[in-house]
C-alpha cells in the first residue's frame, strides 16, 4: 500500500496571515492531511483557544469575524532530522535553502501577519525575513518569546509583514502555569486570554487595512 505524504501546506499564500509550526509530526504525519492538522491535539492546544479570544473580541467590539479560509498553514520544515541543534548557530545547507525558499515566498506574497509557533519556528522565519540577527533556537525560551511578542505587538504595522511568535508544546505540557507566567511576564496569567485581547485590539485598530473578515 501506498502510504499517503502529508500535504506541504494548507490554504493560500495570497492570505494575509500565515500560520507557522514546526516541522511535521514524525509518528503521525502518514495519517494527517495538512500542517497543524484540525483533528491533531496539538491546533487545540496551542490556536484554538487564542483563535476564540480573537473571534469574541473583534465581533464585541465591531461585530466583525474573521475568516479562517483566509489562513496559509506551513510548517518550518517538514522532516523533523533536519532541524538543527538547540545550539547551533550555523545551519545546514538544507535548511539554508529550506530558508531561502521561504524568504522567496514571503518577498512574493507579503503577508501581513506570520505567527511563529514556537522557538524553531521563530528563528526560521526571522532567518528568512532578515529580522534581526541569527541566533541558536534554544535562546528562544519562554520568557524571550513573550518579550519578542509584545515587540512585535508594539510595533505592529499593516503595511509590512509582522512576524509574531507564539508558544508551542510548552503550554500544554508539565509545566504549562510556568509558561502561562513567563511567557506574560506576570504572576497567573493566562496566556490565551493575554495573547487574544493584545492580537485583537491590533486587529480591531487597523480592521480597514487588513483583508481577514468574513464579508
Amino acid at each position: 500500500m501506498v502510504q499517503k505524504m502529508m500535504a506541504r501546506a494548507q490554504g493560500d499564500t495570497k492570505s494575509a496571515i500565515w500560520l507557522v509550526g514546526d516541522s511535521n509530526p514524525k509518528n503521525w504525519e502518514s495519517r494527517l492531511q495538512e500542517p497543524l492538522d484540525s483533528r491533531h491535539p496539538a491546533r487545540h492546544n496551542i490556536w484554538t483557544p487564542i483563535l476564540l479570544e480573537i473571534q469574541d473580541k473583534v465581533f464585541e467590539a465591531a461585530k466583525l469575524h474573521i475568516d479562517q479560509s483566509k489562513f496559509y498553514v506551513r510548517n518550518a520544515i517538514q522532516n523533523t532530522q533536519y532541524k538543527p541543534a538547540q545550539l547551533d548557530l550555523l545551519w545546514s545547507e538544507y535548511l539554508q535553502q529550506a530558508v531561502k525558499d521561504f524568504n522567496t515566498d514571503v518577498q512574493t506574497h507579503n503577508p501581513q501577519v506570520i505567527f511563529c509557533f514556537g522557538a524553531f519556528s521563530l528563528e526560521f522565519t526571522r532567518r528568512a525575513t532578515s529580522s534581526g540577527k541569527h541566533a541558536p533556537y534554544k535562546s528562544w525560551n519562554t520568557r524571550t518569546l513573550g518579550e519578542q511578542f509584545r515587540d512585535a505587538i508594539e510595533s505592529f504595522d499593516p503595511t509590512v509583514t509582522n512576524i509574531i511568535p507564539l508558544l508551542h508544546a510548552s503550554i500544554a505540557r508539565g509545566k504549562f502555569l510556568e509558561s502561562h507566567d513567563y511567557f506574560c511576564d506576570f504572576s497567573d496569567a493566562n496566556y490565551f486570554i493575554y495573547v487574544g485581547d493584545a492580537i485583537a485590539e491590533k486587529f480591531l485598530q487597523f480592521r480597514s487595512q487588513l483583508n481577514i473578515w468574513v464579508s
